[in-house]
């Protein structure tokens, strides 16, 4: 993706101010325009976005397959996603792997933690001012930094 500019940015706040709500069409329509700074943040080709958009889908589709996963003896099993990405593969290309092989690799489990860690950490910037979560952060924090330790 190319780097949005602050011109793309006012244009989108812009949107936002004259439509109540910013929405990818009005985004889309904006963009069209040649002279807008949104234009160059888009594919124009038809066919590259087509496939584009094919490998988006097919993330969707990866994504979407679910499997019952036992988590640990004395629980019943949960639903989670069956592929999985993981830090190093996305290093050198993408790809996805089966959540069973995953956590059966001591190494890989420990991707994924780290992983599942700075996504809450994530999770924790984007809805840092709401002050009803301080408990979940502070318990999250707590995880991050046992959990880290123990998988180096």
């Amino acid at each position: 993706m190319r780097a949005i500019t602050a011109e793309a940015v006012r244009e989108l706040h812009e949107l936002e101010a004259n439509n109540g709500t910013l929405t990818p069409q009005a985004v889309v329509q904006r963009a069209k325009n040649k002279a807008s700074a949104l234009h160059d943040l888009f594919s124009w080709d038809d066919k590259e976005a087509a496939r584009l958009r094919r490998l988006d889908e097919a993330r969707t589709i990866i994504m979407s397959v679910r499997v019952q996963l036992e988590t640990r003896p004395d629980q019943p099993p949960v639903r989670v996603r069956a592929f999985v990405s993981l830090a190093d593969d996305r290093l050198t290309g993408g790809g996805y792997r089966s959540i069973q092989v995953v956590m059966s690799n001591p190494t890989q489990r420990a991707q994924l933690l780290r992983t599942a860690i700075q996504e809450f950490g994530a999770l924790k910037k984007k809805y840092e001012s709401l002050s009803e979560l301080a408990q979940v952060y502070e318990a999250l924090e707590l995880i991050s930094v046992g959990d880290l330790a123990k998988t180096g």
